[in-house]
C-alpha cells in the first residue's frame, strides 16, 4: 500500500505544473549601429502600415537541455547564458521574430510586442511565444560626416570628424 501511495504521489507531482502568462513590449528602436573603428553610418527604413504576427515555441528539459524551432533572428554571443529558462524564452522570442520578418519579407519589426506563456512541469518547461509588430525594410545606408563620441562623467555626446582624434 505504501509503495502504491508513493508511486501515485510521484506521478501526481510529475504531471502537475503551473502556467504563467507574460507580455513584453520590446522597445527596440531603430538605432544606428555603432561601428568600432570604421566610419559611422545611418540607416533608412521603409515601415509598413499594417502589423504582422507569428508564433514560436521552445522548451527546457531537466533544467539543462533547451529545444526550440531552430530559426532565430538574434545576435550571436560568445556566452549564450547559464540559465536555460532565460535562454529558452529568448530563443522563442527570436524564432517568432524570425517567422514574422520572413512572412512579411522584412528586415526588422518596429514596436514589437511579445506575449508568451510558460508552462512549468516538474521535469519540463515549455514556452509558447507570439509576436506582433510593424515590418520594416532597410532601404539605404548613409555614411555620416562625423561620428558620435561619448566623453566625460556627465556622458555628454560630442561629435568629431572622421579624420579627427581626441
Amino acid at each position: 500500500m505504501k509503495k502504491a501511495l508513493l508511486l501515485a504521489g510521484t506521478a501526481l507531482l510529475a504531471l502537475t505544473g503551473c502556467v504563467s502568462h507574460h507580455t513584453d513590449r520590446g522597445a527596440q528602436a531603430m538605432a544606428t549601429p555603432v561601428s568600432e573603428g570604421g566610419p559611422a553610418y545611418h540607416t533608412n527604413w521603409d515601415v509598413a502600415r499594417t502589423r504582422t504576427s507569428a508564433n514560436a515555441s521552445a522548451g527546457v528539459i531537466l533544467g539543462i537541455f533547451t529545444t526550440g524551432e531552430g530559426l532565430y533572428a538574434k545576435t550571436p554571443t560568445l556566452f549564450p547564458g547559464f540559465l536555460p529558462l532565460g535562454t529558452a524564452i529568448e530563443d522563442a522570442k527570436a524564432a517568432a521574430t524570425y517567422k514574422a520578418c520572413n512572412a512579411a519579407k522584412a528586415d526588422a519589426l518596429l514596436g514589437a510586442i511579445y506575449d508568451y506563456q510558460v508552462r512549468d512541469y516538474f521535469f519540463v518547461k515549455w514556452i509558447d511565444c507570439s509576436v506582433r509588430g510593424y515590418p520594416a525594410v532597410m532601404t539605404s545606408v548613409e555614411i555620416t560626416k562625423d561620428k558620435p563620441v561619448l566623453i566625460g562623467k556627465d556622458q555628454q555626446l560630442v561629435r568629431i570628424g572622421i579624420d579627427e582624434s581626441l
